[in-house]
């Protein structure tokens, strides 16, 4: 097989053979990718496989978080490498679920050997090494509001708390010596503290505070990491009852100042690569010390991370693994095992935890590293989201959620409600919005373009249609479960040649047909697993004898219907195999009436004959 790898500019140019006579859309899901493997020989319902997975066998079960009496409670929620054993985070802060024993699994015995300490704290889901010691915050004291707090530290282990807290959720070093604690004390409306010991030792002092106007104790620093020989630190909940960020705080050795607003990250999954403080937030993200933005490179939703020399290994929520060394080329290490919850990497070894307490380890090698851009016969990739200046024009930092050209081969692309316009070279040309589309609203979040220039935009409960000046020729819709009506905000709306307008409806999980004056003709669909049954109904699209496809990221298949709402043809099943899928989000035919599905959480796209 033969791979296609598409950035920058080249995406929207594949877009261009696409839609030249289908002008279907390409919907996606928030900050998600743009198909680029349009050239790929056909596999009659066969897709291109991904990259080899690594095989994993089972090593234990963790005794103490099997035992726990809440899901959360039996999740493996971290896993570090230390000394040749596996230490494991476990247990529910929220349900109360402690005391935690510090119990790993040992390497050399193949087993877990034991508590090494108790730690009266409800959870543990953090580690630091720092100067060849082992460390841990209590993030939630047992049996306690605000009493001694701090983290657990060895070898020898044992519980340090030199500070009063409610919560600690992070401990770090700036110089080696020195140890910082983060977290919230409840006891004024200075709630999130930070404090300071300049030995490690004791003289704890308070040298950061952030003020809540609605005390409620939940204000808290979360993360602390340190870049470049500073110390970097943000509260969160400081404004009311729900989160609201302070500015970064920022300490060189000798000097505080400020920096950005922008939410570095909501909990203390935070870990420092590539000289970047890296977070799970929106995906994956990344915060120089000056500027925090998403890691556009990164396919899919992040659960955990770690970093092994050169590496960052992250595990996607799908319990797929993916690696980079430079956070712009990624390489699909494949499913791991069900349910995993963490990810650490020792010895050239992967050990995954899960939801289930088990720990699994890999049986084979970890393979070269080969980045997307360096893909070989038979195996595939995406190409990133396109989000950097395009052509001369000036149009700076594009989110796509959706892309349709028009039969001049311009380029449109929703970018946070509005619709850009990009000429045939790139260049920026308008953009259409509030100021020059009539009855807008709210925006666009897909968008679809017919043979005659014809814009249709979901909305509300329907469709509106306008001609590309943003005159409204027709909308159409109400709310309801009736014909012509809409469970909520139709999921994505295509015409076919003769200008007949099909709607899906993922919450009454029907496809409806109006002609091109917005009269209903005719729906199809029920909730379901069977032929005709949806789901969930996601994007469609339409081929050249009007044919129309839906996607169902519910039941993971695609379905086809002739113009009448006649089943004509299914195909999918769960998994990461061919013609399997964990998130069939968007989809579109080109126009050789080839179907190229996206799998958002497979990372990576299949092309299907459509007979």
């Amino acid at each position: 097989m033969r791979d296609v790898i598409i950035k920058h500019k080249q995406i929207l140019e594949v877009v261009i053979l696409v839609k030249r006579r289908i002008q279907a859309v390409i919907s996606y899901c928030s900050y998600s990718l743009i198909v680029a493997l349009l050239l790929l020989p056909l596999l009659p319902p066969q897709p291109v496989r991904a990259a080899a997975s690594i095989e994993y066998e089972l090593l234990g079960t963790h005794p103490q978080a099997n035992a726990q009496a809440t899901a959360v409670g039996k999740t493996l929620h971290k896993l570090q490498p230390f000394d040749n054993k596996i230490y494991v985070g476990y247990g529910d802060a929220a349900a109360n679920t402690g005391p935690v024993e510090l119990n790993p699994f040992d390497l050399d015995s193949e087993a877990f050997t034991g508590s090494e300490l108790q730690i009266p704290s409800e959870e543990i889901n953090k580690f630091r090494i720092i100067g060849g010691k082992l460390l841990t915050p209590m993030i939630d004291k047992r049996g306690c509001l605000v009493c001694a707090n701090g983290y657990a530290e060895g070898p020898p282990f044992a519980n340090r708390t030199p500070v009063s807290a409610v919560h600690i959720f992070d401990v770090n070093t700036l110089n080696g010596t020195d140890r910082w604690l983060v977290g919230s004390s409840d006891q004024s409306v200075d709630g999130a503290h930070v404090w300071r010991s300049e030995n490690g030792v004791d003289n704890w002092e308070v040298v950061q505070a952030e003020t809540n106007d609605f005390i409620n104790g939940s204000e808290q620093y979360r993360w602390i990491e340190v870049l470049n020989g500073k110390i970097y630190m943000q509260a969160g909940d400081v404004v009311d009852e729900s989160w609201q960020q302070a500015p970064v705080r920022i300490f060189d050795g000798e000097n505080w100042t400020t920096g950005t607003n922008e939410i570095i990250s909501l909990n203390n999954k935070t870990i420092v690569f590539d000289n970047k403080i890296i977070s799970t937030t929106s995906g994956l993200s990344a915060f120089d010390g000056e500027t925090f933005g998403e890691v556009t490179s990164f396919p899919g939703a992040a659960q955990d991370m770690y970093v092994d020399g050169e590496y960052l290994y992250v595990l996607r929520t799908n319990a797929t693994l993916t690696r980079t060394n430079n956070l712009e080329d990624w390489q699909e290490l494949g499913p791991t095992v069900n349910n995993a919850s963490s990810v650490a990497v020792y010895d050239s070894r992967v050990y995954i935890g899960t939801t289930a307490s088990t720990l699994h380890g890999s049986i084979t090698a970890l393979p070269t590293f080969t980045p997307d851009s360096q893909l070989v016969s038979g195996e595939s990739t995406v190409a990133p989201l396109y989000q950097t200046r395009y052509g001369t024009g000036g149009y700076v930092n594009i989110s796509a959620s959706s892309i349709a050209v028009d039969s001049a081969d311009n380029r449109y692309i929703v970018d946070r409600g509005d619709i850009v316009k990009l000429a045939p070279n790139g260049d920026y040309l308008d953009t259409l919005d509030s100021s020059n589309m009539e009855d807008f609203g709210e925006g666009a979040s897909e968008i679809f373009i017919d043979t005659n220039d014809n814009l249709y935009i979901p909305y509300g409960y329907g469709v509106k249609k306008y001609n590309l000046s943003g005159d409204l020729l027709l909308e159409f819709g109400t709310e309801g479960s009736g014909d012509g009506e809409f469970g909520s905000t139709p999921s994505s709306a295509v015409a076919d040649a003769e200008g007949n307008i099909y709607v899906g409806d993922s919450t009454n999980k029907n496809v409806q047909k109006f002609n091109s004056s917005g009269v209903f003709q005719l729906k199809w669909g029920t909730e379901g697993s069977g032929d005709g049954e949806f789901g969930s109904v996601g994007d469609l699209a339409v081929d050249s004898n009007n044919n129309i496809y839906v996607t169902d990221f519910i039941n993971l298949r695609i379905q086809k219907f002739n113009s009448s709402g006649v089943f004509q043809l299914g195909w999918g099943s769960y998994g990461s195999g061919n013609s399997e899928f964990l998130s069939p989000t968007s989809m579109v035919v080109d126009s050789n009436d080839n179907v190229i599905v996206l799998d958002r959480d497979n990372g990576r796209a299949q092309k299907f004959a459509s007979d």
